[in-house]
C-alpha cells in the first residue's frame, strides 16, 4: 500500500519505483531501454542540477 501522500498520484509512485528498482540493477535491460526510448528521466537531482542555471541566471539580487 502506497503512503496516503502518494495515494492520488500513482504514477509518481511507480517513477519512484522504477527509479529505485534501476538503481539498484534490479531492471532487466529491455525494460530499460524501452523507458529510454519513452524519455525516462533516471535522475531528477541531475536534470534539476542542468536546469538550476537557467532560473538563477535572471535572478539579482538587491540591496533594497
Amino acid at each position: 500500500m502506497w503512503p496516503a501522500s502518494l495515494a492520488g498520484f500513482p504514477l509518481g509512485q511507480w517513477i519512484a519505483d522504477a527509479r529505485r528498482f534501476y538503481a539498484r540493477g534490479d531492471m532487466g535491460e529491455d525494460r530499460v531501454a524501452q523507458l529510454e526510448k519513452l524519455g525516462m528521466i533516471w535522475s531528477h537531482f541531475d536534470v534539476a542540477w542542468e536546469d538550476g542555471p537557467e532560473p538563477v541566471a535572471g535572478y539579482r539580487m538587491s540591496d533594497e
